[in-house]
């Protein structure tokens, strides 16, 4: 007997656009929510919120979970935690938030360079430059710039040049 491999699909989501309607969702398309939020369902139970005059794009879609780009602005994320494999990602900017199971918020201003993760339970880590990867449980609050990332980065670099010459 030949038995063909077992592949597990892709999560898929659909889009409630404004007037309440569901529309399938279509990997790497722009979504954007002008003056209502956008509320975005996924196969596997999780829900992820634009909020009003956000930007973002589902980058890839795998069995295990999916790939957020948030261009701009504030969305709110459910991500089912009920499998251990789960595997999401939210980036922003140069920041990545990882999640397996979790309720967050996040928003993006690309303009400032500024990140912020406030968490409501679950875990996440945040990785990005001049940050170590840092871990959010339920209840706290991380926000970051990428301009003074970059600025601690060099000024550990320099430091480290210096002790190095003292030595």
């Amino acid at each position: 007997w030949f038995v063909a491999p077992w592949h597990a699909q892709a999560v898929t989501f659909t889009a409630l656009v404004g007037n309440g309607s569901p529309a399938s969702g279509v990997v790497g398309e722009q979504l954007s929510s002008d003056s209502t939020a956008l509320e975005l369902t996924f196969s596997d139970g999780s829900r992820v919120t634009l909020e009003q005059a956000t930007r973002a794009r589902i980058t890839a879609t795998t069995s295990k979970g999916a790939d957020v780009l948030l261009e701009e602005g504030s969305l709110h994320a459910a991500i089912d935690g009920s499998r251990a494999d789960r595997r999401w990602n939210f980036r922003a900017g140069p920041y990545t938030v990882e999640v397996k199971g979790t309720e967050f918020d996040t928003s993006w201003d690309p303009t400032e360079r500024a990140l912020s993760v406030v968490m409501q339970h679950g875990v996440v880590v945040v990785r990005g430059p001049g940050l170590a990867p840092r871990r959010l449980a339920a209840g706290e609050r991380l926000d970051v710039r990428a301009s003074e990332a970059r600025s601690a980065d060099a000024t550990e670099r320099e430091a480290a040049q210096a002790s190095a010459s003292v030595e």
